[in-house]
């Protein structure tokens, strides 16, 4: 009896697609599993692959098959189960859930047994997962209409999920159990060994393996937790293109201070780790600047260096190039622009590849620049300062292990493996403009900024713009909150548009009417996103589609001969809670 192998793959709709990651990953090597010591066949739809390729006799040749996003070898089978036949690989989809049918004749009496393992390709799978096993088989009787029976039983592992399934025909009433299916742990890699033992007048055609898998859940940072990646969302350099120093107190000082610090990771200590004393951490950083839309094909211009620190310790340098004092780190270079945002993240200091060390913790002190007219003029008064937000890695992933899923090069954020992300949504408060005396009072004149950016950036790169949609909600009737007087909590929508980083005035959106004349009080507040990226013929490398966002409220107030410099404060926005999984590419 030489039983035919037959492998079919329906179409499977991959949930919770990675938006660029398969552009991430594609083109790069990557290994084949240890399981495959041979050739590995990538085969199209409907393709037949004879069983001399994947047996040697009845054990795994070591040869492989890559079809539908995963990798199937192995190979074994045994006893009434010969493997003499083919296999023909189905799907309509990459990635896609996955039967097997393993299709032949096996006799009355007989038992026979399949082993294969099925894994993960990482380079298609948009980092889903394995996490379903479903167990069937087609039993019919001979000679027809007698009473017939078969039990299909086996494992799954890791995990030794063991399973028994039975199916009768012929006989009533009936106590047929299959199909059968198991629930796991998602994991890259399953092997399965299965048995098949048929009674009297039994005869199986067909044994059948669902094989499904999920994507993995999108892992959301926690800005109050320190990170193994850390973003400040603007620096300036007040000495590009020519611009003048700061002067404080009679002192030039840099208009941007960034400061990193460096603790022992809370969960590692909460697991009972400990750092010892100076432990040296060292930092990759980016200086990311704005692209400017249909200019220099949209390329965000970029300058990367490294600081190295200990824990627990500190450090602080300038966004002007240069050192603040005797002890600020060498070798930090101004940025290539005037403005932009600053990305770090850890790495390892025999090899550079990113590792998982969630003990970032940071700020910026900006201050204005000098004033014009008054008392104070030549010299700066206004500063504010922010908390950096930083963005852990995968909680799976041990201390100081590496991140394996940044070791093309690229950082990616909510996927196993990676760094947990942010979201397209950003939620503040905000204060509308006001330039000259009026209602409503106070009148205390200001101006207010809006700072985005988006991890979605291909550094020196050409990237597609991403467009925000922007809804602005003036105050609510203090008198009479909930009063449908629609002069309050009055909608004004409006939307923006930037290339990697952006910083746009009230005064720049829906018209000029974000003023407290205008809107009739004094603040509100503002929900920007979800943010997308959109094609413009540009960026033919990007991907378009939902993108991160991350946003910095700034207000400004003072004296119109200053333009309002005198004074400053600023604050991060809140977000929606939906995850945006993304690839920073430095």
């Amino acid at each position: 009896m030489n039983p035919t192998l037959r492998t079919f793959l329906p179409s499977l709709a991959a949930a919770g697609l990675v938006v660029g990651l398969s552009s991430l990953l594609g083109g790069q090597a990557q290994a084949a599993p240890p399981f495959c010591t041979g050739t590995t066949m990538t085969v199209t739809s409907g393709q037949s692959v004879p069983g001399s390729f994947l047996l040697t006799g009845t054990s795994s040749s070591g040869n492989c098959v890559e079809a539908g996003g995963k990798i199937f070898g192995a190979f074994s089978v045994n006893g009434a189960i010969t493997g003499a036949g083919s296999s023909v690989f189905t799907f309509t989809m990459t990635p896609g859930d996955v039967t097997i049918g393993f299709q032949g004749s096996i006799a009355a009496s007989l038992t026979g047994g399949v082993d294969y393992t099925v894994a993960i390709d990482p380079a298609l799978s948009n980092g889903s997962l394995i996490n379903d096993l479903q167990k069937d088989f087609t039993l019919n009787s001979n000679p027809p209409g007698l009473p017939a029976t078969a039990t299909l039983t086996g494992t799954v592992n890791p995990g030794a999920v063991g399973f028994s399934c039975f199916r009768d025909v012929n006989i009533t009433p009936s106590a047929t159990t299959c199909p059968q299916t198991h629930t796991f742990t998602p994991v890259a890699q399953i092997t399965v060994t299965e048995t098949i033992t048929t009674g009297t007048n039994a005869i199986v055609t067909a044994i059948t393996d669902t094989i499904s898998q999920t994507a993995p859940a999108s892992l959301l940072s926690d800005s109050e937790q320190p990170g193994s990646v850390i973003v400040y969302p603007k620096f300036v350099n007040e000495l590009f293109g020519g611009g003048s120093p700061i002067i404080v107190d009679g002192v030039a000082v840099p208009q941007t201070e960034i400061e990193i610090g460096a603790v022992c990771p809370p969960a590692f200590i909460a697991g009972g780790g400990f750092c010892p004393e100076h432990q040296p951490i060292k930092i990759r950083f980016h200086w990311v600047c704005p692209g400017t839309e249909g200019m220099n094909s949209n390329i965000c211009p970029e300058e990367d260096f490294e600081v190295n620190i200990t824990v627990p310790g500190k450090l602080a340098f300038s966004a002007n190039g240069l050192p603040i004092n005797t002890n600020s780190p060498p070798l930090v270079p101004a940025p290539p622009c005037a403005r932009g945002y600053l990305i770090g993240w850890v790495i390892n200091p025999a090899n550079d590849l990113p590792i998982k060390f969630d003990g970032l913790i940071g700020n910026a002190v900006i201050r204005n620049p000098n004033l014009v007219a008054g008392p104070h003029a030549g010299m700066s008064t206004g500063l504010s300062a922010y908390n950096a937000v930083p963005i852990q890695a995968d909680p799976a992933l041990a201390n100081l292990a590496p991140v394996p899923a940044a070791s093309g090069g690229s950082l990616p954020f909510g996927i196993t493996g990676g760094y947990a992300t942010v979201t397209g949504v950003q939620i503040g408060d905000v204060r509308f403009d006001k330039t000259a005396a009026g209602s409503p009072l106070p009148n205390i004149l200001s101006r207010t900024n809006l700072n985005f950016l988006t991890l979605d950036v291909r550094s020196n790169a050409p990237n597609d713009p991403t467009f925000v949609n922007l809804d602005f909600w003036n105050e609510s009737l203090g008198l009479a909150v909930g009063s449908s007087n629609p002069a309050f909590e009055h909608l004004t929508s409006t939307f923006r548009e930037f290339v990697c980083w952006d910083q746009v005035p009230l005064s720049a959106l829906a018209g000029g009417n974000l003023t407290q004349t205008f809107q009739g009080t004094r603040k509100g507040i503002v929900i920007a996103g979800p943010a997308n990226k959109m094609r413009d013929g540009n960026a033919p490398g990007d991907a378009p589609g939902p993108v991160t966002l991350i946003g910095l409220v700034e207000t400004i107030e003072g004296t119109a001969a200053n333009d309002f410099l005198e004074r400053k404060y600023n604050f991060n926005m809140s977000n929606d809670s939906n995850p945006v999984p993304t690839a920073f590419v430095p």
